[in-house]
């Protein structure tokens, strides 16, 4: 169960690491779609 959560957290990180790269003001971009891709992966 440690190794799960562990691995959540680390996914958890990555999204948050690719939601920052987010230019602003743009709405769909090559990082807007990947982390939407991430999200449906998790």
């Amino acid at each position: 169960m440690a190794e799960i959560e562990s691995m959540n957290d680390h996914i958890n990180m990555a999204k948050q690491e690719v939601a920052a790269l987010k230019p602003v003001g743009q709405d769909i971009t090559s990082i807007t779609i990947a982390t939407e891709e991430l999200s449906n992966v998790v």
